[in-house]
């Protein structure tokens, strides 16, 4: 009886692969078009915006009722108003549709602008109501019990504030580009005066006025908490100190550094806020002064990595060109609070 040929026998079979899975493709890809057809057909009439050839937007142009286009990865995702009604590797937008060029950029559908400096406006109630909102939605949502929402096994909250504050330290050190005389005073203290860690809540790690959006008639009523890719379990009040450090009074230093209107006529203080996140919270604020410490020296070390970047030549942004000196400005300023509360 002949051998059979082990090699022939893996021929036939890569080639009966290969031939499903060309048949699969070529029915994905007639399906898609056939669906990118009917979904041109049936909103062909409708104005639209569309985010051309992005594999990532995060701005996103529209007006309520218009249709949105966004392709990721290839991808096509039609949009109306705050609903995708079709997805499709080949649905092209219907005539007069306005192009916006999101290469390289991220979408989150729903959110028009991020990182942006509000100025405030000139009602005393509006802006008491805005501060209020920020403390509030903190004080909520650090009450949200992570077992009942499924969250328990986020992060290691165990040792959580040692890790941040040995993190920030060594992310200080390998961006300095001189020594900054008062930089080992405040790590130093940090290291040495850590407060007990209290019982581990969900925690944002980046939360500010410009992560949140607030109803359009009433800047008391949050809508919306954006930017949740460093949310964790750890110290609740790692989280006020990181909003507190942005929070600049009228006539203090690196004011400009502010990306909420805190000095505008009605806004709360950082004491008024810290005593309303006590009421609402419930929580022993006593604290507080190393977590602001704390907060500075974060902003310290995120300005002086954006210098590091533009001194090294990463970045040609004028903007960076003073970071050295605003980094170390807010050193001092770290280092001055720790000289009042001692």
């Amino acid at each position: 009886m002949p051998r059979r040929d082990p090699t022939k026998a893996l021929q036939v079979g890569f080639l009966a692969l290969l031939l499903i899975s060309a048949v699969m493709i070529l029915w994905w890809m007639f399906e898609d078009a056939r669906y990118a057809r009917s979904v041109e057909q049936r909103f062909a009439a409708d104005p639209t915006v569309a985010v051309d050839s992005a594999a990532r937007v995060n701005r996103v142009l529209w007006e309520g009722g218009f249709f949105l286009v966004v392709l990721i990865g290839g991808m096509a995702v039609l949009t109306r108003g705050d609903r995708i009604v079709a997805i499709g590797k080949w649905i092209r937008a219907p005539k007069g549709t306005l192009v916006v060029d999101g290469r390289g950029k991220y979408l989150i559908y729903g959110l028009t602008d991020m990182d942006v400096h509000l100025r405030g406006g000139k009602d005393l109630v509006a802006n008491r109501k805005l501060s209020q909102v920020m403390i509030d939605t903190l004080a909520a949502f650090h009450a949200v019990d992570p077992k009942a929402a499924g969250l328990e096994t986020l992060g290691k909250p165990e040792g959580y504030l040692e890790r941040q504050v040995r993190g920030w330290t060594d992310r200080w050190e390998r961006a300095k580009t001189k020594d900054v005389a008062t930089a080992p005073v405040v790590v130093g203290w940090l290291a040495g005066h850590m407060p007990p860690a209290p019982p581990a809540t969900l925690v944002h790690n980046d939360w500010r006025l410009d992560n949140m959006a607030v109803a359009a008639d009433d800047p008391g009523r949050c809508v919306a908490v954006y930017d949740w890719d460093m949310c964790t379990l750890g110290d609740p009040f790692t989280d006020l100190g990181t909003l507190l450090a942005s929070w600049f009074e009228e006539g203090e230093e690196y004011a400009f550094l502010a990306s909420m209107p805190s000095r505008v006529p009605g806004f709360m203080t950082r004491a008024q806020a810290i005593a309303r996140y006590a009421a609402g919270s419930g929580r022993d604020v006593s604290r507080m002064p190393y977590y602001y410490v704390f907060g500075l020296f974060k902003m310290a070390v995120i300005v002086q990595q954006l210098y590091y970047r533009w001194h090294k030549g990463q970045t040609q942004d004028a903007r960076m060109a003073g970071g050295e000196e605003v980094a170390e400005g807010l050193i001092g300023l770290a280092r001055a609070h720790i000289a009042q509360h001692a």
